[in-house]
């Protein structure tokens, strides 16, 4: 069977680009088909589950088979594992889902639009593309009215404006994720809304904006805003709470402001990121039935989260409850994935050269001294280059004559964690050894400390595709950073569209932000551009600029 046949929902398998998948018993999603699982991964922080709550949606989501989310999450990184059944290009690979199921990590795009692929194909309902709120904001009614169809050609992924039942997930700033349904309820229409934070602020801006789009909230339309808890500290769930509530809301026979609130619990957080997970491996996950009594619980309460998922047992049974005991947490490490350095790829050449030396040789991979009787020598000063060994000392000593020209330098990683010490960090053991070293991020008060961000963005992308660009604001916004500094942004700083995107990705992220910026005036049309340099202010402390202006001597 080929890709083209997935219409047929008796078809139960599919083969794409010679890949075999399966498809979902909706016939939303296509599961890539793997018996052998090459890795031992489990995420960074992990949460033991020991103890099983009585909470009903925990209750409810014992029968998940956890063991189907820890196989998949096996394959390779880059693996394709998930893909869309009617758009076989979106989809999504085993760190994708990695992310998903990994406290603290946030989602992104194409997760929540192949979660709601599968169920919109499950309540036979329809979704507007994550992308539509932005280009809202942007462009308003006339940058998006193509998305909505007639009503006689109404699809999945492009409603028509009299569609009854219209979910949307809507990116906010660029970094967070709320929840919107449009709905025809007994002769009205309503709208849900739900946002884990509970910002009134951002709730005000969306109404005004989705107002200008005609026929979308008519006179006599109801709003409801559907209560919600936020939990603390905040662990970039979002996303995943953002495709439970759209579930609720697309498929509850009642709607209502207190419709969410069964849900609510200390663990909301990873019971959110299972239910996704699973959701996303069998395209459909279950829900707590309607007529369940609901709870009035806090605006604001305690996040106590541990995982549903056995990560460090090797039985692999179906469902893998929790045993009646206590939590034990661990302490949680927040570190931020930069990008791989060249001295990072030679430690991790170094490593693959030592792993198969030992395998090879009996040899040692370093020579031990005999002499244990011999003082320890001086210690070294400092250096800000790690040690250097050749390969010609990697199997002990030999006697023929070294070829200088075709001599390999290894470098090893260094043997203390940063080159100075810093009372105010503390040195995160749990980091693989093939992970980048040095110190976790402290939490800071924003504030009334000042921390400052040196990166070479190698070029920064704003002619079309912004996304890396806005994601890596992102995490600059998550760091509580202060000020970032940027050598060569490769950017043309005198281009109109230069200053106009740099301006909309910082709205987008920073209510507050100001930045300065230099280049070379040559004669280039294009926006991209060899050389140039931009430091960023965030948040107060751009009250505390006097003046703006580059260096003349530069």
């Amino acid at each position: 069977m080929t890709i083209e046949d997935v219409d047929s929902v008796e078809i139960q398998h599919v083969t794409h680009n010679g890949i075999n998948y399966t498809i979902t018993k909706n016939a939303a999603l296509l599961i890539a088909q793997s018996n052998t699982y090459s890795t031992s991964w489990t995420p960074k922080t992990v949460h033991h589950a020991e103890r099983q709550s009585s909470h009903p949606f925990a209750v409810l989501l014992e029968g998940i088979n956890t063991a189907d989310i820890k196989h998949a999450c096996q394959n390779y990184p880059t693996k394709a594992i998930i893909r869309s059944a009617t758009q076989p290009e979106m989809h999504i690979t085993t760190r994708d889902l990695r992310d998903v199921i990994s406290y603290g990590t946030p989602i992104y795009h194409e997760l929540l639009v192949l979660s709601l692929e599968a169920l919109c194909s499950n309540y036979k309902t329809t979704y507007l593309d994550p992308s539509f709120y932005p280009c809202l904001v942007d462009g308003g009614y006339q940058a998006i009215m193509r998305r909505f169809a007639s009503d006689n050609r109404s699809t999945k992924t492009r409603p028509s404006l009299n569609h009854p039942n219209i979910s949307i997930p809507l990116h906010i700033n660029g970094n967070h994720w709320v929840a919107l349904c449009r709905r025809h309820h007994e002769g009205k229409i309503i709208i849900l809304y739900a946002d884990d934070l509970n910002q009134s602020g951002t709730e005000r801006t969306i109404k005004l904006h989705l107002a200008t789009i005609p026929q979308f909230m008519p006179p006599g339309s109801i709003w409801i805003n559907c209560k919600s808890s936020t939990y603390n500290p905040h662990s970039n769930e979002c996303g995943p709470r953002t495709i439970l509530s759209l579930a609720v809301f697309m498929s509850h026979p009642a709607p209502g402001s207190s419709i969410l609130q069964p849900y609510m619990n200390s663990n909301l957080a990873m019971q959110s990121r299972t239910w996704m997970g699973n959701l996303l491996l069998t395209g459909t996950s279950p829900l707590l039935p309607a007529n369940i009594t609901q709870m009035t619980t806090p605006r604001v309460s305690a996040s106590i989260p541990y995982d549903l998922i056995h990560w460090h047992t090797t039985s692999l049974s179906s469902g893998n409850k929790p045993q009646h005991s206590k939590i034990l947490q661990q302490s949680v490490q927040y570190s931020v994935q930069l990008p791989v350095t060249t001295a990072q790829h030679e430690h991790l050449q170094y490593e693959r050269l030592k792993a198969k030396t030992t395998t090879n040789s009996t040899q040692p991979l370093i020579p031990k001294k005999t002499n244990t009787t011999q003082p320890n020598p001086p210690r070294a000063s400092r250096s800000m280059t790690p040690p250097i060994s050749t390969s010609s000392n990697l199997k002990g000593p030999s006697t023929k004559p070294t070829n200088h020209k075709n001599t390999t330098r290894i470098v090893k990683p260094p043997n203390q964690l940063t080159l100075h010490d810093f009372s105010t960090t503390q040195i995160d053991t749990t980091a693989p050894q093939d992970d980048t070293w040095g110190h976790s991020l402290p939490t800071i008060e924003r504030n009334t400390t000042f921390r400052v961000l040196l990166q070479n963005p190698r070029g920064l992308k704003l002619s079309n595709d912004h996304i890396n660009t806005q994601y890596s604001l992102s995490i600059c916004q998550s760091m509580e950073v202060g000020a970032i500094c940027m050598p060569e942004t490769n950017t043309n700083w005198g281009h109109k569209l230069a200053h106009s995107n740099m301006q909309s990705l910082l709205r987008k992220t920073w209510k507050h932000s100001s930045y300065s910026v230099s280049y070379t005036e040559d004669n280039f049309s294009e926006i991209n551009q060899p050389g140039g340099t931009a430091q960023i202010l965030t948040n107060n402390w751009t009250s505390r600029i006097l003046e703006k202006g580059s260096d003349p001597s530069a």
